[in-house]
């Protein structure tokens, strides 16, 4: 792994993990279930692996 770097977000925090060509992003959303969203970026394109939950954690991605 090359980097791994955490975003504070307004609710909950992104940890990013730079693989290279590959970034995974996981989102914690902080919502009373404690969810994590786990979305993989390959050149400039992203696949959400599991959606938030909630409707108010849903306007940060």
């Amino acid at each position: 792994m090359k980097e791994l770097k955490q975003i504070k977000l307004q609710k909950g925090e992104i940890e990013l993990y730079d693989f290279g060509e590959i970034k995974l992003h996981a989102y914690k959303t902080n919502d009373p279930l404690a969810d994590e969203v786990f979305i993989v970026e390959k050149n400039g394109k992203v696949v959400v692996i599991e959606s938030p939950c909630f409707y108010d954690n849903r306007l940060l991605i």
